[in-house]
């Protein structure tokens, strides 16, 4: 462990420690280099934490317990307002390695592309092992918030599958198994439910099934990421009854005269866009009754992003999304031009390259019928024409050449001595007398 202040032999109760060495420290300083960095592996590896008392806790560069998470989100808007960061070029090449990836799959996959805004604050990762008590999700290359698939394929799975109750009790009441249930005053519950990998159910179709008579689901749910680098927001829940919780004893009973205990923790703010990108196999698109895979999925999308949520806390109204339209944003669709713009600029120069290296071991009759072959341009040709007797070319070379000059005017349907014109037809009986034809 580092102490800030290196000068004494005992910790002081209120010193900010790190667990790392001084070298690190330096280099993540709030006024070093490290904006340009990771937030991600800053956030999880190395940050603060204060001594006080001897019980280890969270806080900002100065010790100060309740000033955590604000410090955090000060340390992420030095990244994102940083005009130098690489952060939002690598976000960029994020979607366009899930668009590269989607459009491998064209063949046998077709993609869904929803671009939704938050309407609330969102968490994810929340769960996540952090000293703050409270983690979030970053890519861990980029350092930014991003949902993950398999949180987008659980919560879209649930919202699926809250939609069949309708379903179940009209079309499907065999499925239904009652239970009972003994309660904690001994009497029994009657409860009812269903197994929802039936095949009726398509869950198993869509999400894949364990066990051994399993399947994978037909269904990719790619990782969804903002558009733009997202901003944070500094949330607050404030448990009311924390003491009780925490009494294993059970001695203190859940009233209100406790005092409440805030915590605060990090969220995606609202209005951030994210890109949901999602392949349904095409083999297993037609379903009975005029219903395709791609109708339900978009279902059970749609009422995820829109009535259910998406990551934690969804029960009091994180998570919710207003779907603007399903396709790429406009802003993807630039990098997307541009980048296949570049491609072909590169290609062309490698070609370019290429026909200069080949050109230069080449006679000047090779040279021609080159031109003639690859870049063909009326000018040229005629230009050509008008040298080919010459007398620097002997009788081999002027076949050569008229071959790739007939060759030439036939792809561009110049060798039609019916409809041609009268300099035309002169030019095509000088070229087959060369030619013996």
């Amino acid at each position: 462990m580092k102490k800030i202040n290196q000068g004494s032999n005992h910790m002081p109760n209120n010193a900010v420690v790190y667990s790392f060495n001084k070298e690190i420290k330096e280099i993540l300083s709030i006024d070093a280099n490290y904006k340009k960095g990771n937030f991600g592996l800053w956030f999880n590896k190395f940050i603060p934490v204060s001594n006080a008392n001897e019980n280890f806790h969270t806080c900002d560069e100065n010790g100060k317990k309740e000033e955590a998470v604000n410090y955090y989100k000060k340390f992420y808007n030095r990244m994102q307002n940083n005009s130098n960061s690489p952060i939002q070029t690598l976000l960029e090449n994020k979607h366009l390695n899930q668009y590269y990836f989607y459009k491998s799959f064209e063949s046998k996959y077709e993609t869904i592309i929803i671009t939704a805004k938050l309407i609330s604050p969102l968490i994810t990762g929340i769960g996540l092992t952090h000293p703050n008590e409270v983690g979030m999700l970053f890519d861990h290359t980029i350092g930014i918030p991003y949902i993950s698939a398999s949180s987008i394929k659980g919560d879209v799975r649930f919202a699926h599958t809250i939609g069949l109750l309708d379903d179940l009790y009209e079309n499907h009441k065999d499925e239904i198994n009652e239970i009972k249930i003994k309660k904690n005053d001994g009497t029994y519950e009657e409860s009812s439910y269903f197994d929802d990998e039936e095949d009726w159910t398509k869950i198993p179709l869509i999400f894949g099934k364990g066990g051994d008579k399993g399947n994978v689901g037909r269904v990719i749910f790619l990782d969804a990421y903002p558009v733009n680098v997202p901003e944070l927001h500094e949330d607050i829940m404030n448990p009311h009854y924390g003491e009780y919780y925490s009494d294993v004893n059970a001695t203190k009973p859940p009233a209100d005269y406790l005092t409440p205990k805030p915590i605060k923790f990090l969220t995606v703010s609202k209005e951030t866009k994210f890109i949901f990108r999602i392949l349904i196999n095409k083999k297993y698109n037609d379903l009975k009754d005029n219903k395709t895979l791609k109708d339900l999925v978009l279902t059970a999308v749609r009422k995820s992003l829109e009535e259910e949520g998406i990551g934690a806390k969804t029960a009091v109204g994180y998570g919710l999304f207003n779907i603007e339209n399903f396709s790429e944003p406009e802003s993807i669709k630039k990098l997307i031009n541009k980048k296949e713009d570049d491609v072909k600029k590169h290609l062309e120069e490698l070609e370019n390259i290429k026909k200069n290296e080949e050109l230069k071991n080449m006679s000047e009759v090779d040279k021609i019928c080159y031109q003639l072959k690859n870049d063909y341009e009326e000018s040229y040709a005629t230009n050509i024409y008008n040298k080919i007797n010459d007398i620097q070319y002997s009788e081999e070379d002027k076949k050569k050449i008229a071959g790739e000059l007939k060759k030439a005017w036939e792809k561009g349907g110049k060798w039609d001595e019916k409809n041609a014109s009268k300099k035309q037809k002169e030019k095509i009986k000088k070229i087959k007398l060369i030619l013996h034809e």
